[in-house]
């Protein structure tokens, strides 16, 4: 399996709506690796999210 693996602080719109869902959108994983791993969970159990 392919996959992005990408490194990022804290949660950014082109992180995580750009490098993510294009990532997403052409079968790749992503692996995203992070010091800040609760706001990024934040982020993503947001319920106004397009499903990936």
């Amino acid at each position: 399996m392919r996959e992005l693996v990408t490194v990022a602080h804290v949660p950014s719109d082109s992180i995580n709506e750009g490098f993510i869902t294009a990532a997403n959108t052409i079968g790749l994983s992503v692996v995203l690796l992070t010091d800040c791993a609760q706001l990024h969970r934040e982020h993503f159990t947001q319920s106004d999210l397009a499903s990936c």
